[in-house]
């Protein structure tokens, strides 16, 4: 006998469930000018075409509304449907067995490949698992290709949508390549344009240069339904639209939305919480429903979260234009973000989640390229084959001397996993990397390598002992060896992979023989020369800190953020400017501009605020104020580039450099 408590729970999830169905069929019945693309995906599946359907194309192009109409049209085919959101999954075999457990209703994480078989074998239906936003788990995409899809029901059908085209291995190797379509989605047809237009209230005669400006994207025309565009962007290019629009549609909101929106751009996604901490006051109710309400908003599991081309152009802007308050947001995220993360567990549902919003405000690119891709690659990362063995000891034999080759070839012997291998789009071996948790790699491989008996000594006489580490023992390209390439540059990133799926180790192990060149293209990630040698191999140490891969993070993330002290400080008594203690005489109107620079705390000033200010006057000319930049720039010396340039606006001063009159 259920309580009266328990009965209205029950009621409340029945009721939510039923509005959950009934936004998904709306949403479906929302997708105008799909209708082909639809057809095709339900087509394949009707008649077991396709196994993997990869649905891509640029930011905007309405990818997530297909999949959102899909779904419920797969499940009136009586399939079983299983959504998932790939900015909500950690980028790991264990962070996708987690997710799609929870999704499947198991009891709690997949424990392998099989018993991911056995779940999906539960159910006699066909089973539709639908990815959303593949781009975000693409480290996975070998290990899918290779190790999981193959090993499941012949019945389970996969849904990708992503911007990038799927990997040309998906589409070459046999087997694969009559089981994968490819489904690109381009711009909308005038007739879908206008039928969009018109749901959102715009009259006919004010449709063409709507339609002519986004070019059958349907973000682009649900901006510019939302601001009445102007003539001068016609003659931009397809992105440079969506950012043109997406600045002047945040330009029209209300202050406190312009506020959100500016902290939404710096975050992976926003709770009340963080928009709180970052705004500096509390964001009411009416503003969190405004936000949640804006086209280009999406209210996703873990928060509010802005789409990537608005993101884009709010955060360029406000980074060229409002250095300061860029970094004040970034500053305010990562203080809520630490707090957020103190006493955290090691794993668990929270773990990937704060890892991924720390990951997110660092702004290097080596790190963030490596979880969130900007940019499509033609090089894939594949675990080893038995095949792929000729491929690598021919690369080994060619940049290693005997001893090396003899201790990889123990490690090939005892523990094939630990090599991955960089292809090309044919599958040519490109290169190949050597990674394994200390924890298991086998004895005999401890034995048959004195680099890693050195490290294994140094680990476990040492303060990581109780905790672990990652021994990455080479990465090599077949072209370069260990000097920097494109093959090479993947392995590393592919590597940073293993940092997430084992938070709490104590540091990462590199091994090289190029000490000093490697070292100094990654220093500033914290890495030091250990000492630890054998002949010609040094080792390179990464330690994370005393919670693991959060404590690197919180240092690397607060190093990007907080500008180093120092630099310039303007003398007014003698007109004149000290950087780094150094006196610079400057000119009246260098004095002027200098003033006018500083005083903007970073932010940038354009030449005709300088004309206005300094010169008394506008019909100067522009370039007067290039020439004097350029004189200034000669007396600053090796701080020549402390005055940016920031093309179409105008100059600031390094937001590095701690400013003083």
């Amino acid at each position: 006998m259920k309580t009266p408590k328990e009965a209205h729970e029950k009621s409340v999830r029945t009721v939510a469930g039923r509005l959950r169905e009934r936004l998904e069929r709306s949403a479906a019945e929302a997708v105008l000018g799909r209708e082909r693309e639809m057809d095709h995906i339900l087509r394949h599946f009707d008649t077991d075409g396709a196994v993997v359907t990869f649905v891509h194309g640029i930011g905007g192009i309405g990818k997530s509304s297909v999949l959102a109409a899909v779904a419920p049209r797969l499940a009136d085919r009586g399939a079983r449907v299983v959504r998932l959101d790939g900015r909500t999954i950690e980028p790991t075999p264990h962070g996708l067995f987690a997710a799609l457990g929870q999704a499947l209703g198991a009891p709690g994480p997949l424990a392998d490949v099989e018993a991911m078989a056995r779940e999906l074998d539960s159910d006699p239906r066909v089973t539709a698992i639908v990815i959303d936003e593949y781009d975000r788990i693409r480290l996975l995409d070998a290990w899918l290709r290779h190790e999981v899809l193959p090993a499941q029901p012949e019945r389970t059908r996969w849904l990708f949508a992503g911007r990038f085209s799927p990997h040309a291995a998906w589409l070459t190797t046999p087997g694969w390549s009559d089981a994968v379509l490819s489904l690109r989605l381009d711009s909308l047809d005038e007739i879908s344009c206008r039928a969009l237009l018109a749901r959102r209230g715009i009259a006919d005669e004010s449709m063409a240069p709507m339609i002519g400006l986004a070019r059958g994207s349907p973000l682009a025309l649900e901006l510019a339904a939302r601001y009445a565009t102007a003539p001068d962007l016609g003659g931009l290019g397809e992105n440079a639209v969506l950012d043109a629009l997406a600045r002047r549609c945040v330009e029209d909101l209300s202050p406190p939305l312009r506020e959100a929106i500016d902290a939404m751009s710096i975050v992976r996604s926003a709770t009340k919480s963080l928009l709180d901490a970052m705004v500096g006051r509390s964001c009411d109710d009416a503003v969190l429903g405004e936000l949640a309400d804006l086209s280009f908003v999406e209210r996703a599991e873990e928060g509010l979260v802005l789409h990537d081309s608005v993101r884009h152009a709010v955060v360029s802007r406000l980074r060229a234009l409002d250095p300061v308050r860029h970094r004040a947001l970034r500053l305010a995220a990562l203080a809520h973000l630490e707090g957020a993360s103190e006493g955290a567990a090691q794993t668990g549902p929270n773990a990937w989640r704060l890892t991924a919003d720390l990951l997110f405000i660092v702004e290097h690119p080596e790190i963030r390229e490596a979880f969130f891709p900007s940019h499509e690659t033609t090089i894939s990362i594949d675990s080893a084959l038995p095949g792929d063995r000729d491929a690598v000891f021919a690369i080994a034999e060619r940049h290693e001397p005997p001893e090396v080759v003899r201790a990889f070839e123990h490690w090939w012997t005892h523990g094939r996993s630990f090599f991955d291998v960089a292809r090309d789009v044919t599958g040519r071996v490109l290169g190949f990397a050597i990674l394994a948790a200390s924890s298991a790699v086998p004895r005999a491989i401890v034995e048959g390598d004195a680099l890693v008996r050195a490290w294994m000594t140094d680990l476990e006489t040492g303060p990581g002992r109780d905790r672990g580490a990652l021994f990455h023992r080479r990465a090599l390209s077949a072209e370069h060896g260990e000097e920097p390439c494109d093959a090479r540059g993947a392995l590393w990133l592919a590597a940073k992979r293993a940092y997430v799926a084992r938070p709490g180790q104590w540091a990462l192990y590199v091994g090289t023989r190029q000490q000093s060149s490697t070292l100094r293209l990654v220093q500033k990630f914290g890495f030091r020369a250990s000492g630890i040698r054998d002949g010609d191999d040094a080792t390179l140490l990464l330690e994370f800190g005393a919670a693991g891969i959060w404590s690197w993070l919180r240092a690397l993330t607060r190093e990007d953020v907080v500008p180093a002290a120092g630099g310039w400080r303007v003398v007014e008594s003698s007109r004149g400017l000290l950087v780094d203690g150094r006196a610079i005489a400057l000119s009246p109107l260098e004095y002027g501009v200098v003033v006018e620079l500083v005083a903007a705390h970073g932010a940038v000033v354009t030449r005709d605020e300088l004309l206005d200010r300094v010169w008394k006057q506008r019909h100067t000319g522009s370039n007067v104020v290039d020439a004097l930049v350029r004189l200034l720039r000669k007396k600053l010396g090796p701080h020549a580039a402390d005055i940016e340039t920031v093309k179409g606006h105008g100059f600031r001063i390094a937001e590095r450099n701690a400013l003083e009159t």
